[in-house]
C-alpha cells in the first residue's frame, strides 16, 4: 500500500517520553538528528488509499523561514526543522508532493557526514 502522508516529529529531551507518533502513522526508529547534539527528530508515515506521496524534497535555508520561492509548486513544506536544537548550522525541512507515481517505502540511513577534509581529498585535481 502506498505512503499517503508524511510527518516529522521532534522531542524536547527524551525520545521515548515525549515524542508521540501521530495516530495512524508508523515511526521510523532512526533519529534524523543523530550525532548533532540537537533534539530527537523522527520521520513518520501513513499508508492508505488517498492520494499517494510521489516526491520528497529536502529544503535547506540559513533562516528558519524558508522562502516560498524555494518551495516548488505542488510541494507542501513540513513544519519541523530536521536540525532542531542543533547549535548553529542550517535549517533543514522536508517537503512532499502528491499525485504522481507513489512512494511505497522510506528508508533512513545513518551517516557520520562528510568532513571538509574528506571533500577536499575527493575533489579531482586539474
Amino acid at each position: 500500500m502506498p505512503i499517503t502522508d508524511i510527518a516529522v516529529i521532534c522531542s524536547s529531551i527524551n525520545p521515548i517520553d515525549d515524542c508521540k507518533t501521530p495516530d495512524g502513522f508508523e515511526r521510523i526508529p532512526e533519529d534524523l538528528n543523530y550525532g548533532t547534539g540537537g533534539r530527537f527528530v523522527y520521520l513518520c508515515f501513513r499508508r492508505g488509499s488517498s492520494a499517494p506521496v510521489s516526491e520528497i524534497a529536502v529544503l535547506v535555508s540559513s533562516t528558519p523561514d524558508v522562502d516560498d520561492t524555494v518551495v516548488e509548486d505542488g510541494f507542501e513544506k513540513l513544519p519541523v526543522n530536521l536540525n532542531e536544537g542543533t547549535p548553529g548550522g542550517h535549517f533543514v525541512f522536508l517537503a512532499v508532493r502528491k499525485g504522481g507515481p507513489p512512494i511505497n517505502d522510506v528508508i533512513v540511513m545513518k551517516s557520520t557526514g562528510i568532513h571538509e577534509d574528506d571533500a577536499a581529498r575527493d575533489k579531482p585535481t586539474l
